[in-house]
């Protein structure tokens, strides 16, 4: 019986890893079938094998099987979803993927359930995957999540008739994204290199209740480990100039309440509160500091007026 198929992320086609019984499980599976040797296509040559293709999907199933085997893979299951060449897939996996998925359904090694528009199709590794991952011991440290993968993302409009997502565009490296991209890389092998966790959790993971949108209400678990330490920098509407939030870290997704109990290296952490950060935004403008809280009205000339909401109009589009 199938699952919250909502319960699901995508495929993460930057995973990858060379420990050897992952290597022996791939090895195993491909010899026995898939074909031994590639076979000769016209045109130009794959960048990525299809054995490579079957070694990333297996990892992240493996991955996901971990850690929650409940949960689904989104994977595309049609050829334009895959572009081998994009900055975007460093692995260059390309539509290959599909037949790989295709052979271990047939193979009675994954569930799959079929998308639809505005709706990828789900993977999930079956019991007879399950038992090979029984047979192996690899820890999530010897896995790589992020296996080359871009940290400056340059987004376009989305179609809002079609999919609120933003399409990924690519674009030709400047001055100004190298400099960006050596200082995000630097950041995030800081993360790599860093153990940060959450104290008061009995398990790596916390449950959050969807307040918007079409899943409103529904549960959408965020899980506390390095895989989600990876940060990226998003611009928006093709420009350099706007945008450019960090995205990505755990710590991003979780409740108010929780902030006060991560801790970093074991050692407990503290949250700065930039107090009155518009206000004070606007008045370096010209030039002046703040000596004073600017929230604060006298509540007998406004009873029911909130200045601080005033001030987040300052974000919004005009």
């Amino acid at each position: 019986m199938e699952d919250n198929l909502n319960n699901s992320r995508p495929i993460d086609v930057h995973v990858w890893s060379d420990y050897p019984e992952t290597n022996h499980l791939v090895d195993a599976l491909w010899e026995t079938y898939f074909e031994p040797v590639e076979v000769i296509r016209r045109g130009p040559k794959p960048k990525a094998t299809k054995k490579s293709h079957l070694k990333v999907l297996l990892l992240d199933l493996y991955v996901c099987w971990v850690n929650d085997p409940t949960m689904y893979l989104a994977v595309h299951m049609s050829k334009s979803g895959w572009k081998a060449n994009s900055r975007y897939n460093a692995l260059h996996l390309s539509s290959q993927m599909i037949d790989v998925v295709r052979k271990l359904v047939d193979l009675e090694y994954l569930e799959f359930h079929k998308g639809y528009e505005g709706r990828l199709s789900r993977i999930r590794a079956t019991d007879r995957l399950h038992f090979l991952f029984h047979s192996i011991t690899v820890p999530l440290p010897a896995i790589s999540f992020h296996h080359s993968q871009e940290v400056l993302e340059l987004r376009g409009d989305g179609d809002a008739e079609v999919s609120t997502s933003k399409p990924k565009l690519e674009y030709s490296d400047t001055d100004t994204t190298a400099q960006m991209r050596a200082a995000l890389l630097a950041y995030n092998d800081l993360l790599r290199r860093s153990h940060l966790d959450i104290c008061s959790l009995e398990q790596p993971f916390i449950d959050r209740s969807i307040s918007k949108g079409p899943r409103q209400g529904q549960k959408i678990r965020i899980h506390i480990d390095h895989r989600h330490t990876f940060v990226k920098r998003v611009f928006n509407k093709g420009s350099w100039e706007l945008g450019g939030r960090f995205y990505g870290g755990w710590w991003q997704f979780i409740d108010k309440d929780l902030r006060s109990d991560i801790m970093i290296n074991d050692q407990p952490t503290v949250e700065i509160d930039y107090k009155s950060m518009h206000i004070t935004l606007l008045l370096a403008q010209i030039k002046q500091k703040l000596h004073y809280d600017p929230y604060t009205l006298n509540k007998s000339i406004f009873p029911e007026r909130s200045f601080r909401k005033e001030t987040i109009s300052i974000n919004a589009k005009w």
